[in-house]
């Protein structure tokens, strides 16, 4: 049964047939429905349209769709349902109503094939609309109508059952779907049937703004709503090539042209508004100023050419770029960049074009000099002195030596400079190279030494000879380094050692007088002054010794005569210096040293050297005389009787005495014997003595010699006597002793026994002559005396000599 509410009088709720009610609910029990129509009678396969079923007592229905099943959403009065049909089958399926009150056949319901849109092309366009869209897909035939997103109707609709043809209508930017409605229904959605509302691109900007007039270049056109553009134009119908686009940016090849034209981008959202785009002239290069510069780049650069304005870059090289550019229409300035040495080509890009590569740009890439050593590395304070650079890289170099100080007459190769130094201050500075391709590092090979001008204030010794050799020490400040020492003018000195303050050097032969000894230094040359003169001194000379020899004792004054000998000192041979030495120019006197035997030369030593050897200087050192013998041993106090001394280093005696300074006269000698001839002298004994340049000989008894007086006959008796004589005849006097007698000239009295009284004195005279004499000889003729009788002969006991004194027969 069902309840009415009386007051609407509409079912509000049904209950069982056999269910109770309660009292104040009024039931009446359900009637089967009554089905007047259905509307629509058809619709999609996919079902999903909203079916209305009319009638009577519908409350409460179910609706089936055949074998489709039940509909959904299903919602009903008492005189209406509505419906959502199922999907089914296509074709003709029967409506089943079905309330509490019954069920009823609802009539006919006929799926029929809903149109799908299977791709949109283009599937995108202007937000204007006015895009002619073909839409793919099945059963398009009977569409009534094509949306692009809900309510935007295309127009111009023409369909086939694959195809349909429309006008896409205007829209807002944004993606929509296409849907084709017909009668049997709306094409679902989905991804194929997307379509894009494109909001126009714009153009804000394209870079570069210009190129050449034969095109080629890449342009990037900046701006929003780019993507898919499908064409850029420069100019009308001139499009670019290779065109890439993201949503805010495009790239493109221009194509050629001429003259100023606007670039437009189109896209489905249509075609921008233009930017400017003008085709210029290609760049051309006459000139490059300065045309070489360092491998290290950074010097600035000027080209000179035509069509230059707007350079984009310049390259030295190829890919090097330049930077620092700045360009009118005739000429750019750029910095070089770094570059390996050699030509390179430098040309420049506008949006023209690159300049093409000529003669007239080229541009030499230079090496950094290298300086690698500087001769001589040191120089005066002046300059002017010529220095040698030697190094790489150097041709075309200009030489600086210190911090700007520019050197003057500099020639350069690749390898090697000359240059006249400029002045400087003391001290070390760097020479560097410059040239276009830079300036030469620093380094230790390369330092220059300014050096003061040397001072000479002293010179020691400050005379020597002139054959030279001697050592000079010279004092003096900023001496080292010296390269001479000169000692007159290009005299130079040898074996030249230097401090700062003091120089050795051995001095080269010279002329007699004074030099000055000048000290040259990288810083230059001393002044002359007093204080650096040194005096040449020609060498002594000895020409004559006297005496020529002396004793091996020495102590004797010699004097040696020559030349140069002021100042000198005298050796009797080597390193035998005599004592007591004093000299003039041309003589000099000394006292002779001890010395061995035999010759040696006397030289004479001074500040010019030491004298030569010669005869003329030879000095005989001679042993002192000895005396062995003297024969005979005694002789007449008048003297003048011949002597023979025998003894040894008798030659060359230049005196024989009898005694004391009696000298003997006719001396003659060879090393072992001399004759004299006795001087007068008083009775008695002396000591001969001989006299050398060796000294004279020492007193012994083998030199002893006595002076006997003459005999004088006082009286003859008898007086007077035949004429034959043999009569006996006494002779009295004195110093009759060894007598002989004559009577008249030659005339020799016999030999007779003497007187008692002449036999005494002659035998008192031989006692003395026996106490005088110690040898074997003179003891052998005093036994003879003892035992013979004494008689007359000439030259008795006078003559003192006992070898002649008594006949042979009788010794």
């Amino acid at each position: 049964m069902y309840v009415i509410d009386t007051a609407t009088n509409a079912v509000v709720s049904w209950y069982p047939l056999n269910g109770v009610l309660p009292s104040t609910i009024a039931a009446f029990p359900w009637s089967a429905p009554v089905v007047t129509g259905v509307e629509p009678s058809s619709g999609p396969v996919t079902g999903g349209n909203t079916v209305t079923v009319t009638g009577n007592r519908l409350n409460k229905a179910t609706i089936t769709f055949g074998a489709a099943g039940p509909a959904s959403g299903v919602s009903c009065t008492t005189t209406s349902c509505s419906a959502t049909a199922p999907p089914g089958p296509l074709g003709v399926v029967d409506l089943q109503l079905s309330t509490p009150g019954g069920t009823v056949a609802a009539g006919q319901y006929t799926h029929l094939p809903v149109p799908v849109v299977t791709s949109v092309s283009p599937s995108s366009g202007p937000v204007a609309g006015g895009t002619t869209v073909t839409i793919t897909g099945t059963d398009l035939e009977d569409a009534t109508e094509v949306t692009f997103g809900p309510g935007r109707r295309a127009t111009d609709l023409v369909c086939t059952a694959t195809s349909c043809s429309v006008t896409a209508p205007a829209g807002p930017a944004g993606t929509v779907h296409v849907q084709v409605i017909s009668p049997t229904g709306t094409s679902a959605t989905n991804d194929a049937d997307r379509y894009t509302y494109l909001p126009p691109p714009v153009v804000t900007a394209i870079h570069p703004d210009r190129g050449p007039t034969t095109g080629g270049t890449t342009v990037t056109i900046t701006g929003t709503n780019l993507a898919d553009a499908t064409a850029i134009t420069f100019g009308p119908g001139n499009t670019a090539t290779d065109v890439s686009c993201t949503a805010t940016s495009c790239t493109a090849v221009a194509p050629p042209g001429t003259g100023t034209v606007q670039v437009r981008v189109t896209t489905a959202g249509g075609t921008s508004g233009s930017a400017q785009y003008t085709y210029n002239d290609s760049p051309v290069v006459t000139a490059v100023s300065p045309n070489a510069g360092p491998a290290a780049g950074g010097n600035t650069v000027t080209i000179t050419g035509t069509n230059l304005a707007g350079a984009t870059g310049i390259t030295f090289g190829s890919g090097n770029n330049a930077t620092d550019v700045s360009c009118t229409a005739i000429l750019c300035t750029a910095v070089a960049p770094a570059g390996n040495a050699g030509d390179v080509h430098v040309q420049v890009t506008t949006p023209g074009g690159t300049s093409a590569t000529s003669d007239a740009d080229r541009y030499t890439y230079v090496s950094a000099p290298t300086v690698t050593a500087v001769s001589p590395n040191t120089g005066p304070l002046a300059g002017g002195n010529t220095v040698t650079i030697t190094g790489t890289d150097l041709a075309g170099a200009s030489i600086t030596f210190g911090s700007g100080t520019n050197a003057t007459d500099v020639s350069c190769t690749a390898t090697s400079c000359t240059a006249v130094a400029p002045p400087g201050n003391a001290g070390d500075v760097h020479v560097q190279a410059t040239t276009i391709g830079g300036t030469s590092a620093t380094s230790v090979d390369n330092q220059y030494t300014y050096v003061p001008v040397p001072t000479v204030t002293a010179v020691t010794p400050d005379a020597g000879p002139t054959a030279g050799g001697n050592t000079v020490t010279i004092t003096g400040t900023d001496l080292a380094g010296a390269t001479a020492v000169t000692f007159g003018s290009g005299n130079n000195g040898t074996d030249v050692s230097c401090t700062a303050t003091l120089c050795t050097a051995v001095a080269p032969a010279g002329s007699a007088g004074e030099v000055h000894v000048q000290v040259t230094t990288p810083g230059g040359t001393s002044a002359t002054s007093d204080a650096d003169r040194y005096t040449y001194v020609s060498a002594p000379t000895v020409t004559a010794v006297s005496p020529n020899a002396g004793p091996l004792a020495g102590g004797n004054t010699v004097t040696i005569t020559g030349t140069d000998l002021a100042g000198a000192t005298i050796t009797f041979g080597s390193g035998n210096n005599a004592t007591d030495v004093s000299c003039t120019a041309t003589s000099c006197t000394a006292v002779a040293p001890t010395g061995n035997a035999g010759d040696v030369h006397v030289q004479a030593t001074t500040i010019g050297g030491t004298s030569a050897t010669s005869v003329d200087n030879q000095y005989t050192y001679v042993p002192v005389p000895t005396v062995t013998a003297v024969t005979p041993d005694a002789g007449p106090t008048a003297g003048g009787n011949t002597v023979t001394i025998t003894g040894t280093d008798l030659a060359g005696a230049t005196a024989v005495t009898f005694g004391s300074g009696n000298n003997g006269t006719d001396v003659s000698c060879t090393a072992t014997l001399c004759t004299a001839v006795a001087p007068a002298g008083s009775a008695g004994e002396v000591h001969v003595q001989v006299t050398t340049p060796g000294g004279t000989s020492a007193t012994s008894d083998a030199d002893r010699y006595t002076y006997v007086s003459a005999p004088t006959v006082t009286a003859v008796s008898p007086n007077a006597g035949p004429l034959a004589g043999g009569n006996t005849v006494t002779i009295t006097g004195t110093d009759l002793a060894g007598a002989t007698i004559t009577f008249g000239s030659g005339n020799n009295a016999h030999r007779r026994v003497l007187h008692h009284h002449l036999l005494h004195r002659c035998r008192s005279d031989r006692k003395r002559w026996r106490r005088s004499r110690a040898s074997h000889h003179a003891r052998r003729n005093q036994r003879h005396q003892r035992r013979q009788p004494v008689h007359l002969r000439a030259g008795a006991c006078g003559d003192r000599d006992p070898p002649r004194r008594w006949p042979r027969s009788r010794r």
